[in-house]
């Protein structure tokens, strides 16, 4: 299974949440919106720290780990 994921990154009143009820509405299929720290709190712990999944630089940036 495929999944596909739009980042935004910007800082706050920067015009991500117009982006996103944008693309929401002129995008073919349903797409959820979730703030990173909303992402991060639902992660299983495996999937955190040293444990593999996905890490986070100091600037935000999120890489999965192998």
């Amino acid at each position: 299974m495929m999944t596909q994921v739009i980042v935004l990154n910007g800082g706050s009143s920067s015009g991500n949440s117009g982006i996103v009820r944008c693309l929401q509405h002129v995008l073919p299929r349903p797409w959820i919106s979730m703030a990173i720290d909303d992402l991060i709190n639902q992660l299983p712990s495996s999937m955190l720290g040293s444990g593999g999944g996905i890490a986070f630089g100091e600037q935000g940036e999120a890489a999965t780990r192998r």
